[in-house]
């Protein structure tokens, strides 16, 4: 674990004892003397190089590292005045040194974000979330045995290339295509690209029309980076419920299908809408999300569609667009009094997307709906 001693403090101070021992005993013990001078000269490679103490350049102490507590704990056992009382001693440490390195690994260490890093979770999500599109393999919870039918995956090949273990975690590549070209042919399509370069190209390998959601993936970070990066940007194209009834309709030909709250990873509040286009939209027009308490705005997250990856100017007729937007500072959601009021507005123009009534008119600039908790 880093920055964590190599031992706890009871078998720390077991080491000094052995140390101490072994010192007493190297005129007259080769054994004792094999041990300190490959200790010392093993240490060499991290004493001498930058990033001190360095675990894996110092490696090669590993197979004496235990020598000199063991002694110390043997001294302890022979000073004690009953064998059972030693023993325990000897006992002690050992169950503490358990305990307090399995809190450490699993506790603060499993749950820091550079640890996510060093065992490269990104790439590990997204050979899980290909896996869960595609219906076969592990997904991250759990194995899956049953393929979703007619679908197909694209991964740019970066992606591919630079994660060794996406190669080995995906369980079904006859149904996966490293490149981002051809046509959509399959129903459904999960497309997956690096999101520093030309992304936009992910857009002609999607099925029309189709529900669409766009994920980016969680953050990595490698020796030599400066900062963490998004792993991937992830399009996910499936077959939209043309029967599925709206919520309520906007001029421009605009629909809303529902309203989804939950909490994200990092503490946000994600607020799902899911819009349906009825025909095509000329305007690139921001979604603007605003959270009410009692009428006071305690949050606003304003965007294009996606997170600008799948703005209006693209939607097809029949399409679905998932539309999430996070908001800071929102802390418990009180049901009664919270509400979400959102619409949309073109910044170019300043035109807005009007609310239609039930008989076509237009009511208002902005929809304002309950929250009923998460």
């Amino acid at each position: 674990v880093p920055w964590r001693p190599v031992f706890d403090p009871l078998l720390g101070a077991a080491f000094l004892l052995g140390l101490w021992t072994a010192l007493r005993r190297v005129r007259r013990d080769a054994a004792a003397a094999f041990v300190l001078v490959w200790t010392a000269v093993m240490l060499m490679p991290t004493l001498l190089a930058e990033d001190t103490p360095h675990f894996l350049r110092a490696v090669g102490v590993l197979p004496v590292a235990a020598f000199l507590p063991a002694l110390g704990l043997d001294w302890v056992v022979e000073q004690a005045g009953h064998p059972r009382w030693g023993w325990a001693v000897a006992g002690v440490a050992l169950a503490f040194g358990l305990a307090s390195t399995a809190a450490a690994y699993f506790g603060d260490y499993a749950a820091a974000p550079m640890t996510g890093y060093w065992f490269e979770r990104g790439a590990v999500a997204l050979a899980g979330r290909a896996n869960a599109f595609l219906g076969v393999g592990w997904d991250g919870e759990r194995m899956l045995h049953d393929a979703e039918p007619n679908r197909h995956v694209f991964i740019e090949p970066g992606l591919w290339e630079q994660w060794p273990q996406v190669r080995f975690l995906v369980a079904q590549p006859e149904a996966v295509t490293v490149g981002l070209e051809g046509e959509a042919s399959a129903e459904g399509v999960a497309v997956f690209v690096w999101p520093y370069a030309d992304w936009q190209r992910a857009w002609s390998l999607l099925p029309v029309p189709a529900e669409i959601a766009v994920e980016e993936g969680p953050q990595s970070q490698g020796d030599r980076d400066p900062e963490p990066f998004t792993t991937y940007l992830g399009f996910f194209a499936t077959p939209p419920d043309p029967a599925e009834p709206a919520l309520a309709r906007f001029s421009g030909g605009v629909e809303l299908l529902g309203i989804e709250t939950a909490w994200a990873e990092d503490g946000r509040l994600r607020v799902r809408l899911r819009w349906r286009a009825t025909e095509s939209l000329a305007g690139d027009y921001t979604v603007f999300v605003h959270y009410l308490r009692d009428g006071e705005r305690l949050g606003q997250a304003d965007a294009r569609p996606a997170g600008g990856h799948y703005p209006t100017p693209l939607w097809h007729p029949g399409d679905v667009v998932n539309d999430d937007h996070f908001l800071e500072g929102v802390g418990v959601i009180i049901p009664e009094r919270d509400a979400v009021l959102f619409g949309f507005w073109d910044p170019a123009t300043g035109e807005r997307l009007y609310v239609l009534d039930e008989a076509g008119n237009p009511a208002n600039d902005w929809l304002m709906l309950p929250v009923t908790g998460n």
